[in-house]
């Protein structure tokens, strides 16, 4: 009920969280309004459908298209093994160095429209949370999070690339 979200409103500001906002409305109007973000989990079998349709799954490790897609674990483990079309971004450089990786791998990309995917590990990795959060804060409308990750990639039936490390040129 409504009641729930005011107290909660209120309990959130006495502890020090200022950027609290409150929908009387409920999910019902946040999720209706196309300007906010919500973050959407997504699953290994809709990501393996997605490069099929974009052909991207035996290309020689390319970008993906149509979606950012960032593997955000230490660059010396995505060199050891890594989901095809993803480009690493380490999670504590994310906020800092999104711009640059998007215009170098994804220029034409639109924020509102376009989805953004972040991954790590698996399951208990908190990277691709932290990162999606940051992602909705740099303007992305659509962010996702493959919260199984490389467990839920593997148990699926994905492979890894390899790549080399230290990268050159990085």
């Amino acid at each position: 009920p409504a009641a729930d979200g005011v107290l909660g409103y209120f309990l959130l500001r006495r502890a020090g969280i200022d950027s609290v906002m409150w929908y009387p409305g409920g999910w019902k109007e946040w999720s209706g309004d196309p300007a906010l973000p919500i973050v959407r989990i997504v699953p290994a079998e809709e990501l393996m459908w997605r490069f099929q349709r974009s052909r991207r799954l035996f290309d020689s490790d390319a970008p993906s298209r149509g979606f950012a897609f960032f593997d955000v674990r230490h660059p010396a483990d995505y060199a050891r093994g890594h989901i095809n079309g993803s480009v690493s971004l380490r999670s504590d450089y994310f906020a800092d160095s999104l711009d640059a990786r998007l215009s170098r791998y994804w220029p034409e990309l639109d924020r509102s429209t376009a989805p953004i995917v972040t991954y790590c590990y698996g399951e208990y990795c908190i990277r691709s949370r932290a990162t999606s959060t940051a992602a909705a804060r740099a303007g992305f409308v659509r962010v996702e999070r493959f919260y199984g990750g490389l467990d839920e990639w593997r148990s699926s039936g994905g492979t890894l690339v390899r790549s080399e490390w230290p990268p050159g040129g990085e």
